[in-house]
């Protein structure tokens, strides 16, 4: 062979290498543009008009007398940590004076947590008061069609029932489930306080000129990503959907405003992204403050009860989407006037989202159509002795809304999180090998943790227990809030490990989980295999 031809045949392999290489190029771009028109297109398919009918003369209209039932106002914010107020520790300067001040009138529960660590599947649980396995909606997806929900139900006894954004999160979604119906395209996705303050008079008003109690599920989208002030990938998709996200506040906190907490690292871009996150919580404030005063200018106010909470944990790194302490952990708010004591805090006695359905429909007097999994809290929330449950109990399955189809989304994993500060996790997702994926991994946070893990081992080994678990995991939450000492290997506490093994599996048995066989082959294994 010549050098001539061999010449020509290197050429020819190597045009034929581009040629290739170029189609492969092109192909994931063509998938990834598919993929970004895909999510931009489900946005809108999923952003339903608002649904707004208000009676004539309802601007003026105000509350004069106490309805026959209650009003009720369910109040929420979106991804903020339970100790992100300053009346429950948050060392920000005036970032929460509207919740505190809410606190001090009505009932701070400091031991509340959300049954899911997630806005859907925690939102389901308020709405029916069943455990994620009994209504359907174990992650992403909606409850089951035979589930009544709380709006149905109150609706069925004559309430007026609204709600004001995470529509298309919160059972009933469709507007014709609803009196009053507004989506997050009508106010600057949830964020603009006025807009909350607003939105929220109107339907007041509304109530009061029909002479109907109301129930308003009223859902604040702050502090949720992407923080005020910044942007990220899914923001800039919003907006291409038609979402439109306000511009970030002339007040916002700087960097060192805010201290980093125990279970993330020290960096700079940490700390400045924690200052955009309080940002956020102080903008979630406004719009709480908004939505309070709209409620005194109506009249309403002496014939509420306001319930204020939290749907999880803040969007970071071992927060929000997992079930450790600083993911289920919530911040919880009781207020109604003549009812319950102002100033009250409970310290002692555990309370989740589980509860809340049940305690709504106890204030109103309107029995539930089925056997609900919550108990009602009015009997705390009225100074009287309440044993309660010793242990709550929270859920993971899919961690977003599966809109990137080649991305296994599924992570089911159970927790139990004891009255005595004990916290046990299974997650039988983690072999080693799959790795977690969720939006608390977007911003700065995150990557920053990666750069530090090059240089550090032991932040490395963090890094890794993020994308990749263990399949059991034991913490003394009271004295290690920030879940950075595993004791399931511990043999000192084998026997309070093999304890909260038995409650999670007698949970398990008793809502038919989904996740019971496994769960049920796992203890086999563990004991055939001698670990305790």
């Amino acid at each position: 062979m010549t050098t001539e031809t061999t010449k020509q045949q290197e050429i020819g392999v190597g045009k034929l290498v581009r040629k290739w290489a170029f189609r492969l190029v092109a192909a994931i771009v063509t998938l990834a543009l598919l993929t970004v028109i895909g999510v931009v297109a489900q946005r809108r398919l999923n952003l339903p008009a608002s649904k707004v009918e208000l009676a004539a003369g309802s601007a003026t209209a105000t509350w004069q007398q106490a309805p026959e039932r209650p009003n009720i106002l369910l109040l929420t914010v979106d991804d903020m940590n339970w100790n992100s107020a300053g009346i429950l520790g948050a060392d920000v300067r005036g970032v929460t004076p509207h919740i505190d001040a809410l606190a001090g009138q009505g009932m701070l529960f400091r031991r509340a947590f959300v049954t899911s660590p997630i806005c859907q599947p925690s939102r389901s649980v308020w709405m029916t008061g069943m455990y994620p396995p009994r209504n359907g909606a174990t992650g992403f997806n909606r409850i089951n069609e035979d589930v009544p929900t709380l709006a149905d139900t109150l609706r069925a006894n004559g309430y007026r029932v609204g709600i004001v954004n995470k529509v298309t999160h919160t059972p009933p979604y469709m507007p014709d489930r609803w009196d009053y119906f507004v989506a997050e395209r009508d106010n600057g996705v949830g964020r603009i306080p006025e807009k909350m303050g607003e939105q929220a008079e109107a339907f007041f008003r509304d109530a009061a000129r029909r002479g109907t109690p109301f129930f308003l599920n009223l859902n604040i989208n702050d502090p949720h990503r992407p923080f005020a002030g910044t942007s990220n990938p899914l923001a800039l998709l919003d907006r291409a959907a038609g979402l439109d996200y306000p511009t970030g506040p002339t007040d916002a906190y700087k960097q060192g405003d805010a201290s980093i907490p125990g279970f993330l690292p020290q960096a700079p871009s940490i700390s400045r992204e924690m200052a955009e996150y309080f940002t956020s919580v102080h903008r979630a404030d406004q719009s709480v403050g908004a939505v309070l005063a709209a409620l005194e200018r109506s009249g309403a106010a002496p014939y509420t009860l306001v319930i204020l909470v939290s749907d999880n944990g803040m969007a970071f790194p071992f927060g929000k989407s997992t079930l450790y302490e600083n993911g289920t952990r919530t911040l919880m708010v009781v207020r109604w006037p003549d009812r319950v004591s102002a100033g009250g805090v409970d310290d002692s006695h555990m309370v989740s989202g589980i509860d809340i359905a049940p305690t709504i429909l106890d204030a109103a007097g309107v029995p539930s159509p089925v056997v609900l999994d919550g108990r009602s809290l009015l009997p705390l929330l009225a100074g009287q002795a309440d044993a309660g449950p010793d242990h709550v109990f929270t859920y993971l399955a899919q961690v977003n809304t599966g809109l990137v189809p080649f991305l296994d989304l599924d992570f089911t994993s159970r927790a139990v999180r004891s009255r005595d500060g004990w916290l046990y996790i299974w997650s039988p997702w983690a072999d080693g090998k799959k790795a977690f994926v969720a939006e608390a991994m977007l911003g700065r946070t995150y990557p920053a943790m990666q750069e530090l893990a090059e240089k550090d081992p032991a932040m490395a080994a963090r890094v890794d227990l993020f994308r990749h678990r263990v399949p059991e995991e034991l913490f003394n939450v009271d004295r290690d809030p920030d879940g950075l000492t595993n004791l399931a290997d511990n043999k000192a506490h084998a026997e309070r490990l093999a304890s909260l093994r038995q409650v999670l599996l007698r949970h398990l048995e008793e809502t038919n989980d989904p996740a019971l066989d496994r769960y049920r082959d796992f203890l086999a294994g563990k004991t055939k295999g001698g670990a305790s």
